[in-house]
């Protein structure tokens, strides 16, 4: 027995003597660090999720190999060499040491094993094997529950069979450099999607989608894998003098073969350019076996206008409304008016410009629905039966009006002409989602998820019903998924930063995610950011200082988004959040001096808020009336306070617009806090926690504007209540 022992204690001896132990202990140490780096850079590249578990991979499998190298050699000062055989009474000198001086080897070694194999199963955990994501799907499907969105979208992306006559139309290379053959290019690219979603048996990836690939070196069935689709379309216009070049192919993305390709060399007219994306289509169709009908046949053969110019200028229309930037939705619109000056009887060109003015309108740079209702009836009395006009109709309702119901009605009847195109079902389920019918904008998230699951704009927003609906889990990773195909919008890292820090109180993370995104969004946030943070800490010199280095951001910017740009109304003003901070920080001077600004910059902007005629459309005049409230709030003026938030409860709420208006309600709760009113505000909370909101436990615990509550044992109970909404109608 003490021979068998002796000779344990010799390889013992031995192995520290070669430095295994070190080797391990390090090569662990650095595998761990390089593995959490990894963790963090590699989504943000939008390398394929196999790309970490292959990493974690050859880092573990590396290990053994390193043990071994370190038993057969050693570096010395002439370099690497083999290790000698211990020199006699060598090893027994090491085995008579004391145990402490034996034990701390043993011990790096099993530290760096530790970090090594349990940190690359800790990351290969985080990433969200489909298996596990599958299981919690069947796991809600068997509880009877409403499956949240991040379980159906992963669900469909394992689960889901790959449709044969699905296809992606990736977007087309410009053979020539110049704006306008690159405009032209586009241009094209858009018109053959239109002519592909007519196709009812066809199921096509929505443009914004499709976008993410411009110029990628990712392979034909790495795109497909991605998008779900059985086919690639992929072509080039050249645009030279009065000629115009296309070519395009068929590709199928599970053998990587051609099904079917096409050169088009001809005259440029518009009467060209039309007929050979009808021929590009009908061509797709009989690749794909998809049996067409007479009308979609005669409507892919349609000419919308013979004017070369008129078709331009739409095409550049187009390009522009899809940048989506202020200036670019201006210049929409004049390209819009300049195609149909050219040529009347051009329905597309009318669709284009009822678009482009209704969103200005929504957007709050226009308040006059004169110029859309002309659109709206030329572009209707020109195409009464195209899906195309009638989805334009919805969003002349919902964005111009405010009237939700009738935007259903045109948004039913533009799926009904075009079912499974992915913008309408989108649009279904935001005009649900405003109208409080939960269960179906659940249904219809699943759906558009179905039809396009790397569609960035969707997943986000479906994060901000999960949040609603007090899924907290599924809204984060919905709104990390959104990240990942675009990681620079500024618009959902401002809602995953809130994710972090409000929704889950995780300060820690949230200071985390500042760092790897502070140089992808501008100074405004970025000054906002810091002041939330140190909110939380309540460090309150530090939020000023944040504040104050966003001088020149703009007052009450955020009435024209109330609540979709950054979320409800908390401290998006600059003015409103230095004045609630001096408060906290009982400088009631300094807070009463940006209160008064607040105030006379509300009351000079009320005038030109449009007046509510149905509703208050998205809250416009009810934000102007909160901001105003907050002011005498601060100011110490409780009955106009009262007053002014009264007004914007009368003018929007949940009861009218049911993921806006509680923000106008959770305002309300905060009033009631500022002016001395700890019941109302307590019971206004905790109605706000039974209906779908956007109030959250985090923001609860560490805001200060609710320390003054803090002890009362019904904000006690707020903070443990079960926060899942009820989806019942």
């Amino acid at each position: 027995m003490s021979q068998q022992t002796s000779g344990y204690q010799r390889l013992f001896a031995d192995l520290k003597r070669r430095a295994v132990f070190k080797v391990a202990a390090v090569y662990g140490a650095v595998s761990f660090v390089v593995l959490q780096v990894a963790d963090l850079i590699f989504p943000a590249l939008d390398l394929p999720e196999w790309t970490l578990t292959f990493f974690v991979a050859v880092a573990a499998l590396g290990f053994p190999i390193a043990l071994v190298l370190a038993w057969a050699f050693e570096t010395t000062p002439e370099g690497v060499r083999r290790t000698n055989p211990a020199a006699s009474g060598e090893l027994e000198a090491i085995v008579a040491q004391p145990v402490s001086r034996r034990w701390p080897s043993g011990l790096l070694a099993l530290a760096g094993i530790v970090l090594l194999y349990g940190g690359g199963w800790w990351v290969i955990g985080r990433t969200g094997g489909p298996s596990t994501v599958a299981r919690e799907a069947s796991e809600s499907s068997a509880a009877g529950r409403d499956a949240p969105p991040a379980v159906i979208e992963a669900a469909v992306t394992e689960a889901t069979p790959v449709d044969r006559r699905t296809v992606a139309v990736l977007p087309f290379e410009s053979m020539s450099q110049d704006e306008e053959s690159v405009l032209f290019t586009s241009g094209i690219h858009d018109d053959i999607l239109t002519q592909l979603y007519k196709i009812r048996a066809l199921h096509v990836t929505s443009r914004t989608t499709v976008l993410q690939y411009a110029g990628t070196d990712k392979s034909i069935p790495e795109i497909a894998g991605e998008l779900k689709v059985a086919h690639i379309l992929e072509g080039a216009v050249r645009r030279s003098g009065d000629r115009i070049r296309i070519n395009v192919q068929l590709i199928d993305a599970g053998t990587d073969d051609h099904l079917w390709a096409e050169t088009y060399d001809r005259e440029l007219t518009a009467e060209n350019v039309f007929a050979i994306q009808s021929e590009i289509a009908l061509s797709v169709a009989r690749a794909l076996e998809a049996e067409l009908t007479t009308e979609e046949e005669r409507d892919l053969r349609d000419v919308p206008t013979r004017s070369m110019a008129a078709l331009d200028a739409y095409h550049r229309g187009r390009v522009t409304f899809a940048a989506s930037t202020d200036a670019e939705d201006r210049a929409s619109v004049a390209y819009f008016e300049r195609a149909v000056e050219l040529d009347p009887d051009f329905a597309m060109a009318w669709v284009g410009l009822l678009r482009g003015r209704t969103w200005l309108i929504r957007t709050g740079f226009e308040t006059d629905t004169g110029p859309a209702r002309t659109s709206l009836d030329r572009a209707l009395a020109l195409a009464p039966n195209s899906a195309e006009a009638r989805l334009a109709a919805g969003y002349y309702h919902y964005y111009a009006l405010g009237d939700y119901e009738g935007a259903l009605k045109e948004f039913t009847a533009a799926d009904s002409l075009l079912p499974d195109r992915i913008e309408t079902v989108e649009a279904l389920g935001y005009i649900h989602r405003r109208l409080g019918h939960w269960k179906e904008t659940l249904a219809l998230g699943q759906r558009a998820l179905e039809l396009d699951p790397r569609d960035a704009n969707l997943l986000w927003n479906q994060g901000l019903t999960a949040w609603a609906l007090g899924r907290f889990e599924d809204a984060d990773r919905l709104l990390e998924q959104s990240l990942r195909i675009h990681i620079e919008a500024t618009v959902v890292n401002g809602w995953r930063f809130k994710a972090l820090l409000w929704m889950d109180g995780d300060t820690t993370a949230a200071r985390e995610f500042v760092g790897l995104a502070y140089p992808l969004v501008d100074p405004e946030m970025r000054a906002l950011w810091g002041a939330d943070l140190a909110l939380a800490a309540r460090d309150y010199p530090a939020a000023v200082r944040a504040l104050e280095s966003a001088a020149d951001m703009e007052p009450l910017e955020w009435l024209r988004f109330p609540a979709a740009a950054r979320g409800p109304l908390y401290y998006e003003d600059r003015l409103l959040y230095l004045s609630l901070v001096h408060r906290y920080a009982g400088e009631e001077d300094r807070s009463v001096a940006y209160a008064d600004s607040l105030l006379a910059i509300a009351e000079r902007e009320l005038p030109a808020r449009p007046p509510a005629v149905r509703f208050d459309v998205f809250g416009r005049r009810a934000v102007v009336h909160t901001a105003m409230a907050y002011a005498h709030a601060l100011r110490g003026e409780k009955r106009p306070a009262l007053r002014e938030i009264g007004r914007a409860l009368e003018l929007f709420n949940a009861d009218y617009d049911a993921i806006d208006g509680p923000g106008i309600e959770e305002a309300y709760a905060r009033i009631l806090v500022l002016v001395g009113e700890p019941e109302q505000a307590l019971t206004q909370l905790e109605h706000l926690a039974t209906i779908p909101s956007y109030l959250v436990p985090g923001r609860l615990r560490l805001d200060p504007m609710y320390d003054p509550i803090r002890d009362n044992p019904r904000f006690q109970a707020l903070l443990e209540r079960d926060w899942r909404r009820d989806v019942r109608d």
